[in-house]
C-alpha cells in the first residue's frame, strides 16, 4: 500500500509532501530529489492486484467479524474502516489509470526539463 501511495504522490506531482517538514530535516529532500522513475506494466499490475485482493479479503473478513459481534476490520471507529476502504479504492483506481496507458514500461515521475542558462550580453 505504501508503494502505491508513493506512486500516486509522484503522479500528482507532489513527491515533496513525502519529505519531513520539520526544521531538522530542512535539507533532507530525499523524495523531492527523485526526478524520474519507471515501472514495468507487470509490476504495476501485481501491485494493483495485491491491493484489490487485500481490500476484497478484508471486506470478507469484516463481514464475518460483524456477524460475530466484533469490530469490522479491527477498526475501533467505523468511519476509519470506511475511510480505509475508500483510500484503497482510490489507489486501485489510480493504478488502473496508469495501466490504461500504452507501453510495457510506464513513466511514474517525469524528468525535469533541463534549464537553459540565460545569455547575458
Amino acid at each position: 500500500m505504501a508503494l502505491a501511495e508513493i506512486i500516486v504522490k509522484y503522479l500528482d506531482g507532489d513527491p515533496g509532501s513525502l519529505d519531513y517538514d520539520e526544521e531538522w530535516a530542512a535539507e533532507d529532500n530525499k523524495f523531492r530529489s527523485i526526478t524520474s522513475f519507471t515501472a514495468s506494466r507487470a509490476s504495476l499490475r501485481e501491485l494493483r492486484d495485491y491491493l484489490a485482493d487485500t481490500l476484497k479479503y478484508a471486506r470478507i473478513r469484516a463481514e464475518r467479524q460483524i456477524k460475530a459481534g466484533e469490530l469490522p476490520g479491527g477498526w475501533f471507529d467505523p468511519k476509519d474502516w470506511d475511510g480505509w476502504q475508500k483510500h484503497m479504492e482510490g489507489l486501485i483506481h489510480r493504478l488502473d489509470g496508469v495501466l490504461a496507458l500504452e507501453g510495457s514500461t510506464l513513466e511514474l515521475a517525469h524528468p525535469l526539463a533541463p534549464t537553459v542558462p540565460e545569455l547575458t550580453m
